[in-house]
């Protein structure tokens, strides 16, 4: 893909990054962050989830989360999210886990989230989706 250019204000030209130089940018930008808390990772989730949807998202504080970082609730549904902030492979066991204490909650989100800074195979796509479909709960992979 060819870099595009364009003037700034001073006249002088820039090259503007292909969307895959944009994209490892963005990368690099998220590892900066903390894995959890309102500022790290989890937070922006929190934040980016509320502006697309409308909803308050809620963090889970630290230790027994049932499968969720955070939470959105409202009359018509629940979307709740798992935030990953991998510099390597993203571990099977430790997503399906996740999976497990959705499925085992009294109170299953309509939508659950993986949100992810590096990709999740095929495998566990898979195995998150038949999981979910006892429970009547939608899979969105963000990775």
């Amino acid at each position: 893909m060819k870099r595009q250019q364009s003037t700034t204000t001073d006249n002088t030209t820039r090259s503007e990054p292909t969307p895959e130089q944009a994209l490892t940018q963005l990368q690099a930008a998220l590892l900066t962050l903390k894995n959890s808390g309102d500022e790290g990772f989890e937070g922006l989730a929190a934040a980016l989830l509320g502006a697309a949807t409308g909803m308050t998202f809620r963090l889970a504080i630290s230790g027994t989360q049932d499968g969720q970082d955070g939470r959105g609730d409202q009359r018509d549904g629940a979307i709740s999210f798992e935030a990953k902030l991998y510099r390597s492979k993203l571990a099977k066991s430790a997503v399906t886990y996740k999976a497990t204490e959705i499925v085992a909650s009294d109170d299953p989100p309509d939508l659950w989230i993986l949100a992810a800074t590096i990709g999740a195979s095929s495998q566990i796509v898979t195995t998150l989706r038949a999981a979910f479909a006892k429970v009547d709960t939608s899979l969105l992979v963000l990775d």
